[in-house]
């Protein structure tokens, strides 16, 4: 939408609405999470006027083509419109699939040695990839001091902590630098109830 609106350029932001509006207009009867790529194959002449356009449909979705109740009989665009002529404005777009969250427990370890931290850098790709976090595994047992609770798109995660005076890590991090590497809300959520370090911030990264 930056790119259009403010620079001109010929790019196309597919977000809720605009899926909405291409779902209706051109009968994409297919699953939502499949509608941003075929929205892509779609050619579209901007007429040298993307941040025009781009707006356009912004506001073409917030007042004509609603999610609910659209404003069909008095949108310019209802005689081409494939929902219209075949009675699927109601039907279109598919509703997203639901997401049936999984529900796990997990055992963190909070280990200091030397004003320093164990942590593990997550691959790319798994859970947390790319972020630092506190050893974990399964929990095995109820023995812990706190429970940080964190919610991901496919699963409700509850983390028990316990401190303890060895862990295995791929490193061992001051506490003075926290702030200086990508950690995960989770571990820093984690780290905070133990007040280690007055300077370490809550701040997303």
């Amino acid at each position: 939408a930056i790119l259009a609106i403010a620079y001109n350029q010929n790019v196309l932001p597919i977000d809720g609405n605009i899926k909405r509006i291409f779902a209706r207009y051109f009968g994409l009867d297919i699953p939502y999470e499949n509608l941003d790529k075929e929205i892509m194959k779609i050619h579209i002449d901007f007429l040298n006027r993307p941040s025009d356009f781009c707006q356009g449909l912004m506001d073409f979705a917030n007042t004509v083509c609603l999610a609910k109740n659209p404003k069909c009989e008095n949108c310019p665009l209802k005689d081409s419109c494939v929902a219209h002529n075949f009675n699927k404005v109601d039907k279109l777009p598919q509703k997203k699939k639901r997401i049936e969250k999984k529900h796990m427990r997990m055992q963190g370890f909070i280990c200091i040695k030397n004003n320093c931290i164990g942590l593990n850098l997550h691959k790319e790709g798994s859970l947390l990839g790319g972020l630092w976090n506190i050893p974990m595994k399964t929990l095995e047992n109820d023995q812990y001091d706190y429970v940080v609770k964190h919610i991901f798109t496919h699963i409700n995660l509850e983390l028990c902590t316990k401190q303890v005076e060895d862990v295995e890590c791929d490193e061992f991090i001051p506490l003075s630098e926290l702030n200086n590497y990508p950690l995960s809300r989770l571990t820093r959520k984690a780290i905070m109830n133990y007040n280690l370090c007055p300077h370490f911030t809550y701040a997303i990264t």
